[in-house]
């Protein structure tokens, strides 16, 4: 269960400032993503200056296109087959040493386990996780990056022009900050109390830039967000 912390991050400089820092080194990775986009699907990963607007070039073959979507409708499969488990919940050999005698205690476990993998089965099918996890393999194929989020309510994905991440020579996660674009009624009340206190800005069809920043902190994780400048709560998260 996580713990809900208010206050600001120890950190004196902003996240906005460090996502800006970070985001340097990535432009030559998100420079290439969007050369292959271009190729194959241009509004997968469009340039810093389009709009919803825009008009995008269409290419002169649709072969790219079609290779992308049949790869990940294939890996789709793979990862997530339609009515069967693509996992399988088992006892430990040491645990059925202890019950192996008792045939109807390990019925009645495998009874469970078995519906505990279905159970799981109709949550996948009932929410958008697959429309999520294929909109992920498109940017895995053409990108070669992307960045699932996990939440009760569902999955969540960011291209690799929404995020940076830093690690450590092992592979293991230190710190991600993503970036996206919040209206400003989603905002909580107090924060667009702060905003019109500090800044003035009474913009009700404003669009603001979030920044949730995820960052390790020896055995737990720490994630806090800001909003123009603004620190929101902070979410101390176990990894155990």
């Amino acid at each position: 269960m996580a713990n809900i912390y208010t206050g600001t991050s120890n950190s004196t400089q902003g996240i906005e400032s460090r996502y800006n820092s970070k985001a340097q080194s990535r432009e030559v990775y998100l420079d290439r993503a969007r050369d292959c986009s271009e190729l194959t699907i241009p509004t997968l990963i469009p340039r810093d200056a389009s709009t919803s607007a825009e008009e995008f070039a269409t290419t002169y073959q649709g072969i790219g296109a079609r290779g992308v979507n049949n790869l990940a409708s294939k890996l789709l499969l793979s990862l997530l087959p339609p009515n069967a488990p693509f996992f399988r919940l088992a006892i430990d050999n040491f645990a059925v040493k202890e019950i192996e005698e008792n045939d109807n205690l390990k019925t009645q476990i495998d009874s469970g386990l078995v519906q505990i993998e279905q159970a799981v089965m109709d949550d996948i099918e009932m929410s958008n996780d697959r429309v999520v996890v294929f909109e992920a393999l498109k940017h895995l194929i053409v990108a070669g990056n992307a960045l699932l989020f996990v939440d009760k309510e569902g999955l969540r994905v960011f291209p690799l022009s929404q995020y940076v991440i830093e690690r450590d020579p092992m592979g293991n996660v230190l710190e991600i900050i993503t970036k996206e674009s919040i209206h400003y009624n989603a905002l909580p009340d107090y924060v667009r109390e702060q905003i019109l206190k500090e800044q003035g800005d009474n913009k009700e069809d404003a669009v603001c830039d979030l920044y949730t920043c995820v960052k390790r902190e020896t055995d737990h994780f720490m994630v806090h967000q800001e909003v123009k400048g603004i620190k929101l709560k902070r979410v101390l998260v176990n990894t155990n």
